[in-house]
């Protein structure tokens, strides 16, 4: 299955996969899979320098219109 996500703010949606799935914290393992690691990704969200709110080549397994794919 492939989840296809809409251009521009799609990332929201694209990232709470990623980590729910654990892929994103295989990734960067500082934003793990418990409390501390949430909150670390939360408060990156969206914050210059952190995590982008729209879909990026930084975002795991996201592919994107050049066609990079960060595995």
């Amino acid at each position: 299955m492939i989840y296809l996500s809409g251009p521009g703010h799609g990332a929201p949606a694209s990232l709470a996969n990623s980590y729910l799935e654990g892929v994103y914290s295989e990734v960067y393992p500082d934003r793990s899979q418990d409390a501390e690691g949430l909150q670390r990704f939360f408060k990156l969200f969206s914050f210059p320098g952190g995590i982008g709110s729209h879909c990026t080549p930084e975002t795991p397994c996201s592919i994107h219109e050049g066609g990079e794919a960060r595995l």
